[in-house]
């Protein structure tokens, strides 16, 4: 039984994601390049409507999304004049052979599909990382994002694109590129569909207390002054 194609967002019929969705969703704010890496570039931001999209890509292998992920990635290769050669930051063989597939492996060749498709700027497409096993990024918290490390499958060009599907810390992208210049890599950037945004700035001045008032005792001479202008007795 075939169903119909709804989008991933809203879930009205049709392309995934649907006209009204693609407008909505918000541009990755500028923030700090991961150590290692050369350039960045990201897409949007990993917020409320970009996050279905990528669930479902991730998640749900719901390739029906892949002709609207791999148009904007090639907008952005050609539009940052991105060249080298293409990788990705590959989940580990245990999460990959669980899902079936390794989604961002999937999304790096439907990028290079597009760009064959448009002009002859055709990168090669290498698989040159393996990571080591660990614990998913998913859900963990900042300082546990850390550990993460790859191990390099072949010698690299001098010049790679590293493609992952999100940044959150930067742990990830930071470890593949450390393991890309430690095996002869020199120049690499990064391609990723969507960034998480910074969380809000935190102050730790200290907040000044309001002054409390003091009341202080008459001096003697009031006292006189009082008592001349309220006599004990009557008229």
């Amino acid at each position: 039984m075939l169903f119909p194609a709804r989008c991933a967002v809203c879930g009205g019929l049709g392309a995934s994601p649907c006209p009204p969705c693609r407008r909505a969703l918000l541009p990755a704010a500028p923030g700090p390049v991961p150590p290692g890496l050369d350039r960045l570039v990201a897409l949007y931001a990993y917020r409320a409507g970009v996050r279905p999209l990528i669930g479902a890509l991730k998640y749900r292998n719901n390739r029906a999304l892949l002709p609207w992920a791999s148009a904007v990635l090639a907008d952005a290769w050609e539009e940052h004049h991105l060249g080298g050669a293409l990788t990705w930051a590959p989940t580990s063989a245990a999460r990959a052979r669980r899902r079936g597939f390794d989604q961002s492996a999937v999304l790096a060749r439907a990028l290079r599909r597009e760009l064959r498709g448009r002009s002859g700027n055709l990168p090669d497409l290498l698989p040159l990382l393996r990571r080591v096993p660990g614990p998913a990024q998913t859900g963990r918290h900042a300082a546990d994002r850390r550990a993460v490390h790859f191990e390099v499958r072949r010698r690299p060009p001098l010049s790679v694109v590293i493609f992952d599907d999100v940044l959150t810390t930067g742990a990830t992208l930071a470890a593949a590129a450390e393991a890309l210049r430690g095996a002869g890599a020199v120049r690499v950037a990064a391609l990723v569909l969507a960034r998480t945004p910074a969380p809000p700035a935190t102050t730790n001045a200290a907040v000044t207390p309001r002054p409390v008032p003091r009341f202080r005792d008459p001096e003697p001479a009031e006292f006189v002054r009082l008592a001349l202008l309220c006599p004990r007795g009557g008229p």
